[in-house]
C-alpha cells in the first residue's frame, strides 16, 4: 500500500492564547493506523491530537517560533511532516 501525504503549508501563525486547527486533508482518517504530534518547544507553543487526521496548536509565548513535527502512519508507511509556528500578540493571524 502507497501512502503519499502532500504537505500544502510549511508554516503557521497563531495567537498567543489562542487554537488553530490543522488538517491533514490528502489522506482519508479510515486508513490512517497512528498520528502522533510533537512540539519542540512546548513553551511557545503546545500541540494535541483532534482526531485522526488533525491536530490543534495553541500559542503560549508571543514573538517566538518553534517546530511541530506530526508523523502519520497509513498502512505499513510512515510519512513525517514538519511545520513551523509562529506565535504572536494579536489575534490577527491568517487562516
Amino acid at each position: 500500500m502507497e501512502c503519499f501525504i502532500r504537505q500544502k503549508r510549511k508554516s503557521i501563525s497563531v495567537a498567543k492564547g489562542a487554537t488553530q486547527k490543522v488538517t491533514i486533508k490528502n489522506v482519508k482518517a479510515k486508513k490512517v493506523k497512528k498520528l502522533t504530534v510533537k512540539s519542540k518547544n512546548k513553551k511557545i507553543a503546545t500541540v494535541k491530537k483532534a482526531g485522526k487526521t488533525a491536530f490543534k496548536v495553541t500559542g503560549k509565548k508571543a514573538g517566538k517560533s518553534t517546530k511541530v513535527t506530526v508523523k502519520v502512519k497509513v498502512g505499513k508507511k510512515t510519512t513525517k511532516l514538519t511545520l513551523k509556528v509562529h506565535t504572536t500578540n494579536i489575534n490577527t493571524v491568517r487562516k
